[in-house]
């Protein structure tokens, strides 16, 4: 029993610290999918097809995920030392999608894919 609590705790720290390590990736992950199952809930479907949406949110969510970590090595490798702009705005509008611009874009690749992998 004490080898399994070990080995849980370990696990949990591990799976922690990617949470934390990719935190970004998991909140483009988790604001895609809040939007596609609101979009999924408005549509009026029948029992069946909300079955078959329910069925296939984890396929959605791995690959929202996994594109949104390929955004964030997009990132890292891409991302410009110094950045000259005119202004505050400019500067925001910069800072902002050097931080979630990426990993929305893979985010939305992820989705897409999702989608052609569930038709």
């Amino acid at each position: 029993m004490e080898k399994i609590l070990n080995y849980l705790k370990k696990a949990s720290k591990v799976i922690w610290g990617f949470i934390v390590k990719f935190k970004t990736c998991f909140i483009v992950t988790v604001l895609i999918q809040g939007l596609l199952i609101a979009a999924v809930l408005n549509e009026g479907l029948n029992e069946q097809q909300m079955k078959g949406m329910i069925l296939s949110i984890p396929l959605y969510f791995s690959c929202i995920l996994i594109g949104s970590l390929i955004g964030e090595a997009v990132r890292k490798f891409t991302k410009p030392e110094n950045v000259y702009t005119s202004g505050v705005i400019d500067t925001l509008k910069t800072k902002l999608f050097w931080i979630f611009g990426p990993q929305l874009i893979g985010g939305i690749i992820g989705l897409l894919a999702a989608i052609g992998l569930n038709s």
